[in-house]
């Protein structure tokens, strides 16, 4: 694989080694949740033990991300976006990237990478904190975005995208 990515990268005109990589919406857990906001508590362990304990999911195992979102409508808590991928992907991405002989500047999930690619376009006077919903449809699953201008308040990943439409379309005819 490396050398057909590096060869395309070549045929596409692509020129320098710096590549921002983005961990595949498949190969990542996308969790909305509530943590504590009592003092001397602290979220990114809050968020741990919720894996641990709710999902089932070994955080050490895992490169794991948190956004605040703000207060839920219940009080007492704040809600968090959770991203996480197994560590063993990220180490499988930077390793092919370094095959390719390629500089890693920075590695993001999907949809951090959609509200920087798309948020931009709606920073305009009032509009720019305005709900915006982002539905990224790709092969294998559908990710949903919705931010307030820039700032992640929900994701989820949806297990139905293109290649299910497809094969459905196809019976259907």
């Amino acid at each position: 694989a490396p050398k057909s990515t590096a060869q395309m990268l070549k045929q596409q005109g692509f020129k320098g080694r710096r590549a921002m990589l983005a961990i595949p919406a498949s190969q990542t857990l996308m969790q909305n949740l509530e943590v504590s906001t009592s003092e001397g508590l602290d979220i990114g362990l809050q968020v741990e033990a919720h894996l641990r304990d709710r999902l089932n999911i070994d955080p050490t195992r895992m490169v794991i991300r948190h956004f605040e979102t703000g207060a839920s409508q219940g009080g007492g808590a704040n809600e968090v976006v959770c991203l996480a991928a197994p560590r063993d992907v990220v180490i499988a991405h930077l390793n092919l990237a370094r095959q390719m002989k390629l500089d890693v500047v920075g590695m993001h999930s999907v949809p951090q990478v959609i509200i920087k690619a798309f948020g931009r376009f709606q920073q305009r006077g009032d509009d720019a904190q305005r709900s915006v919903a982002f539905l990224d449809i790709g092969a294998a699953t559908t990710t949903l975005v919705i931010a307030h201008g820039e700032r992640m308040v929900f994701t989820k990943s949806i297990q139905a995208a293109g290649d299910q439409m497809i094969k459905h379309h196809a019976k259907a005819r």
